[in-house]
């Protein structure tokens, strides 16, 4: 018996939405990624190549954007003049200081709160994300009032314990609805076994 070749048809339609869909991607992606594309390449001009107007007939400036002579001495002048690694580096420890420490606090927070049963705890959970609606200048001065009594201002402790100001209710609720998550059947089974809260929580 012969096998029929199944044909799938697409209405005229369908096809042309498709083909709307895919012009639009296009668009999309050449105005997100053009911009960029040109800031890479200009970085590796020199301040005349950067600033050179295109000829007559270069549509678009295409002539001028390849046109040079690429070099590295910018990207050399940002990590040796500009000190730019060293802005890199104290962001990075300020960063990972900032999120090791709302994780731990916050992981100790949001277990008791999801375990523990007390009058006012929704009260609690609001005014702990309450801080996160509120004003930042509302926050900041008392902080930098705090910070200059304590000699914290322009230090990386300060600037770690400013950043778990603003992060650590944020993980409070997200670890919360974690550990809300957790049968706490797995729990009994610990304490059954010997551990301890802390123990538990560290399961």
């Amino acid at each position: 018996m012969a096998s029929r070749e199944i044909v799938r048809y697409k209405s005229p339609a369908r096809t042309a939405f498709s083909v709307l869909v895919i012009l639009f991607l296009i668009i999309f992606f050449v105005w997100t990624v053009l911009p960029l594309a040109i800031m890479l390449i200009s970085s590796f001009k020199d301040l005349l190549d950067a600033f050179k107007l295109p000829a007559e007939g270069d549509w678009g400036g295409v002539g001028v954007m390849f046109d040079f002579a690429p070099t590295g001495a910018h990207y050399i002048e940002l990590f040796t003049e500009k000190h730019f690694g060293e802005y890199l580096r104290n962001s990075l420890i300020a960063s990972l200081g900032s999120a090791i420490v709302s994780v731990f606090l916050g992981s100790m927070a949001a277990y008791a709160l999801s375990r523990a049963e007390f009058r006012g705890k929704k009260d609690l959970l609001f005014w702990i994300i309450s801080v996160r609606m509120a004003p930042v200048v509302a926050v900041m001065v008392p902080l930098y009032v705090i910070f200059r009594s304590s000699g914290l201002v322009g230090t990386l402790p300060g600037l770690i314990l400013a950043y778990t100001t603003f992060n650590l209710p944020f993980a409070i609720w997200i670890l919360k609805g974690f550990f809300d998550n957790v049968p706490y059947a797995i729990e009994e089974a610990a304490l059954c076994d010997g551990a301890n809260r802390w123990q538990a929580l560290r399961m």
